[in-house]
């Protein structure tokens, strides 16, 4: 056992370090380690990242259970429930990292190997998921009743670029009113945006707009905490995101140097938490002293030297006020794309028509905006026209 601790590996650093295809076959060999564990009748109250280590054997990898005190043999067999216990707290140990297809990876892996007549596969799943939620607002509970204290965690720095944004960068500052600083660059609003901003902060300035890319390093510039949590004027922070940054902040960020953050969009009435759109997710809480702005416009992005975590509570994105504001950004985002000059890949044939017919799958088929009714059709229809033109 020494030996085989000596040479391996921590379970979440191995999956970060795996490329896509790499990670798929990672969730097989996982969830084939937990259904031979499970068919042992060795169960393990605390299943997570921390109490499994790895070792690589030529292309496949093995599993080290190194939690042995904890471990139970119960009599009678090992039930149902330890047994959903134990992925759900695997699922809420790498689910915030894995997407869809390699959670169904390890799911599979893990029934087809588990001994008797195999559980269904869709069952199966939903009852993960429902226990995976409630486990989850058990724990947010219990975070809002220790509510971290500023004195206790670093000092983060609030970063928000805006333009013409008086209809809703109020309720954008007010979200991050809690961090210590909030620097805000302002390109010359002309509709009293200039007059909100200062209500919230002192750390202001107004520059003429170069960009997404610009704009944000300047503010990234003139800002003077360690940790950074970059907020867009149509963004608000959800109270249950503060508390997941509070306690990264506490802990230094747990060993990692960047943090993905989902977005759940808000638009035609609705939250969007299917069609193509969630989750969304984006470096938005980061080291600063490892981060740079880089992309292209309009997409750009943190450029970041570490090792990159991810959280569960979403921001919340007031994307497009109406379909008219939805038109007009599309018109915008494509004239930006357009304007790479020399840098824009060509427009072939198979691009102009394969590329906006597998968006319009994505987020009409693969991500139910079928469920939607018709709003979920007009979005994915937009989607494909956006990549049409762009």
């Amino acid at each position: 056992v020494s030996e085989a601790i000596a040479g391996a590996q921590g379970l979440l650093a191995t999956y970060l370090q795996s490329d896509d295809r790499a990670r798929r076959g990672f969730g097989r060999d996982l969830g084939a380690f937990v259904a031979r564990l499970h068919a042992s009748g060795v169960w393990v109250p605390d299943l997570k990242e921390s109490n499994v280590l790895v070792l690589r054997d030529g292309a496949r990898l093995r599993f080290v259970l190194v939690d042995l005190d904890r471990a139970r043999v119960p009599r009678g067999g090992l039930a149902r429930r330890r047994r959903i216990a134990n992925l759900v707290q695997l699922d809420r140990s790498l689910g915030a990292y894995a997407d869809r297809r390699e959670r169904l990876a390890f799911l599979v892996a893990y029934r087809r190997a588990l001994p008797g007549v195999p559980e269904p596969l869709g069952p199966l799943a939903r009852t993960i998921e429902r226990a995976r939620r409630s486990k989850d607002v058990s724990v947010a509970r219990r975070r809002r009743r220790a509510r971290i204290k500023p004195e206790d965690r670093l000092p983060i720095s609030a970063l928000v670029i805006c333009g013409n944004e008086a209809h809703r960068i109020r309720d954008c500052l007010e979200s991050v009113r809690w961090c210590e600083e909030i620097v805000v660059v302002d390109s010359y609003s002309t509709d009293g945006t200039w007059d909100i901003v200062q209500e919230y902060t002192t750390n202001v300035w107004r520059r003429p707009w170069n960009g997404h890319v610009e704009q944000k390093q300047y503010a990234l510039d003139h800002s003077h905490h360690p940790w950074v949590l970059n907020v867009d004027a149509d963004e608000c922070v959800s109270p249950g995101l503060r508390e997941e940054i509070e306690e990264i902040l506490a802990h230094d960020g747990r060993g990692y140097d960047g943090f993905l953050v989902p977005r759940v969009v808000f638009y035609l009435g609705q939250w969007w938490w299917r069609g193509g759109w969630y989750p969304d997710r984006r470096l938005r809480l980061f080291r600063k002293e490892r981060a740079v702005w880089g992309g292209e416009d309009p997409h750009e992005k943190v450029l970041l030297r570490g090792r990159v975590g991810a959280v569960r509570e979403p921001l919340l994105h007031y994307t497009y006020d109406d379909i008219g504001d939805h038109v007009r950004t599309i018109n915008r985002f494509t004239t930006t794309s357009s304007n790479r000059g020399a840098r824009a890949k060509p427009a072939t044939w198979p691009k102009l028509l394969l590329r906006p017919l597998g968006r319009f799958v994505r987020f009409y088929l693969w991500s139910s905006g079928f469920r939607l009714g018709k709003p979920g059709l007009f979005v994915a229809i937009s989607a494909a026209v956006y990549v049409h033109l762009k």
